[in-house]
């Protein structure tokens, strides 16, 4: 269906192009797949200001160091840096990935994040009496 509808966007008929996509070199396929899930992961975040469906799932999401959603670039080059490959054993060397040490972003637990900004603005709060 979906591929039905992108043939129909560029003109081609779906006999040809699957006949293209099976003969397709391994290497431009993986290169195509790579940026492809780039471009919806960035487009996902960017939708869900900073989640993507699993992000929903684990009930997390994307901030930059001051607790905001990321910029453009910022979600950009998150999703354009998982493209570097042996993204995975980055883990072990710290408890960012490459992608989130790059644009300088971090993932958090929205339940946690949500409470520890609502008691810092209570704290501020508190604070803003005092000197007066």
């Amino acid at each position: 269906m979906v591929l039905g509808v992108v043939l129909a966007l560029i003109g081609g008929e779906p006999g040809v192009l699957a006949n293209r996509l099976a003969n397709i070199n391994p290497y431009l396929d993986m290169l195509i797949t790579s940026v492809l899930f780039a471009l919806l992961y960035f487009l996902s975040e960017v939708i869900f200001k900073g989640r993507s469906i699993g992000k929903f799932i684990t009930k997390t999401k994307v901030v930059d160091p001051y607790g905001n959603t990321p910029s453009l670039m910022g979600t950009f080059t998150r999703s354009a840096s998982r493209l570097i490959p042996f993204n995975g054993l980055s883990f072990p060397m710290g408890a960012r990935g490459w992608y989130d040490a790059l644009s300088k972003t971090y993932v958090v637990d929205v339940y946690e994040f949500e409470k520890k900004k609502r008691l810092f603005g209570e704290f501020n709060q508190i604070g803003a009496g005092i000197g007066r």
